[in-house]
């Protein structure tokens, strides 16, 4: 990710005082979401590419695999669309923002 496209994620988050004294950007912190009468939990990678804006754009290289809690994944399967996947889109995000449901400095957030 380049430095500017970090910063201007970096200054939509909330601030925290870290353990070691030190002011950290909570561009991590997890979400909660509702949508379509459900309520789901946003772990920090969805929470972060949540916070990203609509102006930065988001690329990824989708060779070889990847594995979380023991369950391996090739990345053709994602970029030939053969993955489930949870989008958060911006305009849904922004639409979500205008009726007052999210805001992005509360943690945890309830999003409706």
């Amino acid at each position: 990710m380049n430095k500017a496209a970090a910063q201007r994620i970096a200054a939509g988050c909330d601030q925290f005082d870290d353990d070691d004294g030190r002011l950290n950007t909570a561009a991590f912190a997890d979400l909660f979401a509702r949508a379509n009468g459900r309520r789901a939990w946003l772990s920090e990678d969805l929470s972060f590419f949540a916070r990203v804006p609509p102006e930065v754009r988001v690329e990824a290289l989708l060779t070889g695999h990847t594995r979380h809690c023991g369950v391996t994944l090739p990345l053709e399967r994602v970029a030939a669309g053969q993955a489930p996947t949870l989008e958060v889109t911006p305009e849904w995000l922004e639409a979500q923002r205008m009726r007052g449901n999210y805001a992005p400095h509360e943690e945890p957030s309830v999003v409706d």
